[in-house]
């Protein structure tokens, strides 16, 4: 049911390359991709674990559907091009394990160096932070992996940096 409806969503309101690309995804790959993202999270809570780094979380998700499309619409770029179609997300302590886990997870991993940004050294004018990093995981597959502290995530999720604010085009929130 869940693919019909974002059939009949894209079909209707999209009907253009893109969104044929994004639908054949959808369809086909849905239930890989979670398991891929299931099978990275599990390596990256073994790599912390062997870096020694406490008290953290790993937690994967899949870009919607839309936020796909939009994207691709707003950079005039295939799917190929998308790199945080799926995303793990760690959470840490301090700083330090921000870096520390960014530094285990380049170990493992090619990094793309195109597609790193350390916003914690240089927060966006929002005030978010994190570290952003895409590497060729397991199966050479491509993963988007966002390093945060707890403390960062909740000023991402609830603060000025939220992305509701971002995805609404604000330039403050009041």
């Amino acid at each position: 049911i869940f693919f019909f409806f974002h059939f009949v969503f894209v079909f209707f309101f999209f009907n253009d390359t893109a969104t044929t690309e994004i639908y054949t995804l959808s369809l086909h790959d849905a239930l890989p991709i979670y398991q891929y993202i299931g099978d990275v999270t599990t390596e990256i809570q073994n790599v912390l674990l062997k870096a020694q780094i406490k008290d953290f979380s790993v937690k994967g998700r899949t870009k919607h559907i839309y936020s796909i499309y939009r994207k691709m619409d707003r950079k005039k770029v295939d799917l190929k091009q998308i790199y945080d179609v799926s995303a793990i997300r760690i959470f840490v302590p301090t700083i330090t394990d921000c870096y520390t886990a960014l530094s285990h997870v380049h170990e493992a991993w090619q990094y793309i160096p195109e597609e790193f940004d350390d916003y914690i050294a240089s927060p966006k004018p929002n005030g978010y932070s994190s570290i952003h990093t895409a590497v060729y995981g397991p199966n050479n597959c491509v993963v988007e992996i966002q390093i945060r502290t707890n403390d960062m995530h909740r000023q991402a999720e609830l603060g000025v940096a939220a992305h509701w604010v971002y995805k609404e085009g604000k330039q403050e929130a009041n």
